[in-house]
């Protein structure tokens, strides 16, 4: 998801002090909360529809910094990486304060984990542990954003099969979790996009990420993570027009 920049601007003005927390590294052997169908919080009780607004901008915008370090992860240079890394962990200190209790834990584990694999130079621990933080924050974001949550929950799917792919040796049974997490949040959305073109192709695209998992097939994992990662922009902008 490529949010707009200026939304980065909005998290750094309301930076809070933060330590983090000592933790464990992100288990190895599934994705992280893969046994919830929909990552999707509810409203918070007292909460104005403008909060709930802001709240949601202020996640997305932490967000994007991790799917971006996700990105770069296994072939940018390390002081580009530190760079990136101060930023999100800047934009994840300013929202923390619109996470549940529950989520500022698990917000901790993943950077803990980040800042281990950046340690020893881990590129495979770094995507994971840090697509694993952008779960966290897209998943709180509430319902009635305009763009729903399961469609950022596809596209961490993506990155995390990509990165699960770029893994030495490739971590093909994780990958076929991620798969089966990427369904729960397309069988949501689905009915909403019933005669819509993006529809079919992004089935297409799943389909045969399917097929290359079950063959163990390196070029079609590749090719077609790549077209879900495409159209998963095309549902964002669905989504934003509709």
């Amino acid at each position: 998801m490529k949010l707009n920049k200026i939304m980065l601007a909005v998290v750094s003005s309301m930076i809070v002090s933060v330590s983090i927390m000592s933790a464990p590294a992100v288990a190895k052997d599934r994705p992280a909360g893969m046994n919830a169908a929909s990552g999707m919080a509810a409203a918070t009780p007292g909460k104005s529809p403008a909060d709930a607004v802001h709240a949601n901008k202020m996640l997305l915008a932490a967000a994007e910094p991790f799917e971006n370090l996700t990105e770069m992860a296994f072939t940018s240079t390390w002081a580009k990486i530190d760079h990136t890394m101060g930023n999100a962990e800047i934009a994840a200190a300013g929202a923390r304060q619109s996470l549940a209790q529950d989520e500022v834990v698990k917000l901790d584990t993943h950077l803990a984990a980040m800042k281990s694999a950046r340690q020893k130079q881990d590129r495979a621990d770094l995507a994971l542990s840090s697509i694993e933080v952008y779960r966290v924050l897209v998943s709180s974001v509430t319902d009635g954003a305009k763009i729903p949550t399961q469609v950022s929950l596809l596209d961490y799917s993506g990155f995390r099969f990509d990165a699960d792919l770029k893994s030495s040796p490739i971590r093909w049974d994780d990958m076929a979790k991620t798969m089966d997490f990427a369904h729960q949040q397309w069988a949501v959305i689905a009915p909403r996009l019933k005669g819509v073109a993006v529809a079919k192709r992004f089935e297409k695209a799943v389909d045969d990420m399917d097929r290359a998992v079950l063959q163990k097939n390196q070029s079609l994992a590749a090719s077609s993570v790549k077209s879900e990662s495409d159209l998963v922009d095309e549902l964002e902008k669905y989504f934003s027009a509709h």
